[in-house]
């Protein structure tokens, strides 16, 4: 084998893993994601707490994540699907990958690049709650989506 397909072969072998979640600080879609992690998770985020955090132009409301076993999680904002109601809308390309090891799950940038670098949290679930804890993220938005209080499992 040649060195230039070796170094092909490799560079194969790297993508597939960054794209399986494999290589640490590598976010990519398709990556396992811990079962209990996996689902829909809905909060209220009032005015007050986007103002204090210098989002003001954000809306007041029900937001979720839907966190895929396929590595991609999406944000939507709306109603709450637990009251009989579908989400107003998906935020428009709002969706990013995310990888998981153990206890700290990492985002990558948003799709619509609102969020354009990755971050880091703790996560934990305990019975039908999801909290995050900032380990690092430069993104005022994702910071207060994932840190204003609990998720509640909606799906």
């Amino acid at each position: 084998m040649s060195r230039g397909s070796i170094v092909r072969f490799v560079a194969a072998i790297l993508f597939v893993e960054a794209l399986a979640g494999g290589i640490p600080g590598v976010v990519g879609a398709g990556g396992l994601v811990h079962q209990s992690l996996v689902g829909t998770w809905g909060k209220e985020i009032p005015s007050s707490i986007w103002a204090r955090e210098h989002a003001a132009a954000e809306i007041a409301g029900h937001y979720a994540i839907r966190i895929g076993p396929d590595g991609v999680a999406s944000v939507y904002v709306g109603t709450d699907p637990i009251r009989g109601k579908t989400y107003a809308q998906r935020l428009a390309d709002t969706t990013m990958p995310i990888a998981v090891s153990g206890a700290i799950v990492t985002f990558g940038p948003m799709v619509d690049q609102a969020c354009g670098q990755e971050a880091t949290y703790r996560w934990a679930v305990s019975g039908q709650t999801l909290d995050f804890t900032l380990v690092r993220d430069a993104c005022g938005y994702r910071f207060v989506l994932m840190t204003a209080g609990r998720f509640t499992r909606e799906r």
